[in-house]
């Protein structure tokens, strides 16, 4: 499977989510957030999009799904001993239009082994870039308030966040939007390289 080397000092390599892979992210995504129930969340969550197909066919060219949807997972060391770290995803909407460019931030979590070192930083510009390139001109994150560190990070990169709407998760836990426009150059010198795709 290619990958894209998005940190050669730190070996650090992102990927489409293959099937195979969908154990890894859902126990990162259980220790990232705390609860085994993320975990589960995300366990079923990636069943149904890999048994769609959709894991199959570019962001781009999906057209026969509501909500348009991949995933990848960054992994560090060389494929026959890589190790799962993080998660990260975009989705869109096909009832806006194409040209408005609008693209969401699925799942992003990385190991909490490997939290506080940057890679959360490296994730999420990476994301960005693959969002410019597949014509994103505006990226959108849900979040909840109690994950300040993620909360914090969308903000040093440029993130604004929109007014909370209370009680959306669960009683107590609002849903926290964040958004940023995105220029295409100033990704540029981050794009996976030619015969990668993403």
């Amino acid at each position: 499977m290619k990958a894209w080397v998005i940190d050669t000092e730190r070996d650090l390599r992102l990927r489409a989510l293959g099937r195979h892979d969908a154990e890894i992210v859902s126990q990162i995504a259980a220790r990232a957030f705390g609860t085994a129930e993320t975990g589960e969340c995300v366990r079923r969550m990636l069943r149904i999009y890999l048994a769609s197909g959709c894991a199959d066919i570019p962001l781009e060219r999906q057209e026969h799904t509501l909500l348009p949807v991949t995933y990848y997972i960054l992994v560090q060391g060389e494929a026959s001993r890589e190790r799962g770290i993080g998660l990260t995803g975009l989705y869109r909407r096909l009832w806006e239009e194409e040209q408005e460019g609008n693209y969401w931030l699925g799942w992003f979590a990385v190991d909490p082994d490997f939290q506080g070192q940057g890679m959360g930083e490296r994730l999420l510009r990476a994301t960005m870039a693959l969002c410019t390139a597949k014509g994103g001109r505006r990226l959108s994150i849900e979040t909840a308030p109690e994950l300040q560190s993620a909360r914090r990070l969308y903000r040093r990169l440029g993130f604004t966040e929109a007014p909370a709407i209370p009680d959306y998760w669960k009683e107590g836990s609002d849903l926290i939007l964040f958004h940023r426009r995105l220029d295409g150059n100033e990704f540029h010198d981050l794009l996976p390289p030619k015969g990668i795709s993403l």
